[in-house]
């Protein structure tokens, strides 16, 4: 280790010999930058003078600037319009060879007149240039102008369009990109015309951030809009379908650009925007038309359970729109405090019975035909404990209610035919609007 550290001395002290005699070496022969002559040259001033005022008359602006030399120093007087301009004449009077010193004392134009001077001449200079460059502007609005109507015509071709895609949604998109692409094409040949390639660059470059921008802020429009097109081409449901979309239930009745439009039962209308749609789980209960309806009812837990199942299923199986194929069930689902809690189901069909009405008759007919057998509902059973009573010894209360009487009488049938009045508002919806669901397209 000491002997690296011996080496490194030794070697910083040889770079900093060798660095003090180049510099030395340096200070003996390099020549200062200027040299001034010891005497006057008459003829050199006046030849500064006259070039360096040949100069200044060359240059807008400073054509007022008058030049002095004596002895190699240049004295600037006059006025200009700016302070820049002064700044720019002494400058280039330092240039010139044999110039000692400059004393600049220009000053600044304060009238009027003379500071427009420069700008109307500008002005004037690109107002010629642009009434040369009117034939060519003419000729490039020309070749944008029928790249234009030819795009028009082509777009409003509706069966072209079709035959590319039946869906009206994706016609449009392929319409609108077609105009697109003839209006770009013809923008790019008359920049070309006019000479202006470079402008049309910088415009694309900008557009493209610009566009980077617009994407980030509108992002969710934009998920919106693809979640359109997907929906479109692989349509999970059909229109009149009723589904279940994040909670909503209600019929289908039309898919715009931007949102499903749902009846529910009720009547009112619901629009989920397509991006909620396209993620969210749906649930189609007119894909399938045979649906299966069930409740729970709870019984005495003292009794024939096995009677009970066959109560369920004889008043199920002998009630309209309930199907024979797959027949009802009725099991034990489980053993609840006061009671036995049985799961009753059946299946109907959507297309003859509403599921709703079907529903409904069906606890109505089971809770009849429980009280005509004489199935009583759970009663619930409470513990009495007397104060003061020996431990351990317990008294037992139970608080029953009056045993429902039971129906003799047959009630009149009930119209469980299926309820049209959503489909029907659902129809008036679609009469004459937009709608993105179609017959041919896949469905999913």
């Amino acid at each position: 280790m000491h002997r690296n550290i011996v080496h490194c001395l030794l070697t910083l002290a040889a770079i900093l010999w060798l660095s003090v005699g180049a510099q030395a070496q340096d200070d003996g022969t390099q020549a200062p930058d200027t040299v001034i002559a010891t005497q006057a040259d008459a003829g050199s001033d006046a030849a500064i003078a006259r070039r360096l005022q040949a100069i200044l008359s060359e240059i807008a602006g400073m054509e007022a600037v008058e030049v002095s030399v004596a002895d190699g120093v240049v004295r600037l007087s006059g006025s200009v319009v700016s302070p820049d301009m002064a700044d720019s004449a002494a400058a280039i009077a330092r240039r010139i060879e044999g110039v000692v010193v400059v004393e600049n004392t220009i000053e600044g134009e304060t009238a009027v007149l003379p500071r427009l001077q420069p700008v109307m001449d500008r002005l004037n200079g690109r107002l010629n240039e642009f009434v040369r460059f009117l034939p060519l502007l003419a000729l490039g609005l020309l070749v944008f102008a029928l790249f234009w109507i030819a795009g028009g015509i082509v777009m409003r071709r509706e069966r072209l369009f079709e035959r590319l895609s039946p869906n009206p949604f994706i016609a449009d998109m392929w319409r609108q990109v077609v105009f697109l692409g003839f209006v770009m094409t013809g923008g790019l040949i008359a920049a070309d015309v006019m000479g202006a390639t470079a402008l049309i660059g910088s415009l694309l470059g900008a557009a493209g951030l610009v566009g980077l921008a617009i994407g980030f802020a509108v992002r969710d429009t934009i998920e919106n809009y693809i979640a359109t097109i997907l929906l479109s081409l692989r349509q999970p449901f059909a229109a009149m379908d009723f589904v279940a979309i994040e909670g909503t239930e209600g019929t289908v009745a039309r898919l715009s650009s931007r949102a499903t439009i749902l009846i529910t039962a009720d009547g009112n209308h619901v629009r989920i925007p397509n991006a909620t749609v396209f993620k969210a789980v749906i649930v189609n209960y007119t894909r399938n038309p045979e649906r299966r309806l069930e409740f729970k009812v709870g019984v005495d837990a003292a009794l024939d359970l096995s009677g009970v199942i066959a109560t369920a299923q004889r008043a199920l199986a002998a009630m309209d729109g309930i199907l024979a194929d797959p027949p009802p069930l009725a099991v034990v689902e489980e053993l609840g405090d006061f009671a036995v809690i049985v799961s009753v189901s059946a299946w109907i069909d959507q297309g003859a019975t509403d599921f709703v009405k079907a529903r409904g008759e069906a606890i109505r007919r089971v809770k009849e035909a429980f009280d005509a057998a004489g199935i009583a509902m759970p009663v619930p059973t409470y513990t009495v404990l007397k104060p003061g009573s020996v431990e351990g010894a317990k008294q037992t209360a139970t608080v029953r209610q009056p045993s429902p009487v039971a129906i003799t009488e047959d009630a009149p049938p009930v119209d469980t035919t299926p309820d049209r009045v959503a489909e029907e508002k659902a129809e008036e919806e679609r009469k004459g609007a937009d709608n993105l669901l179609s017959e041919n397209a896949a469905q999913e």
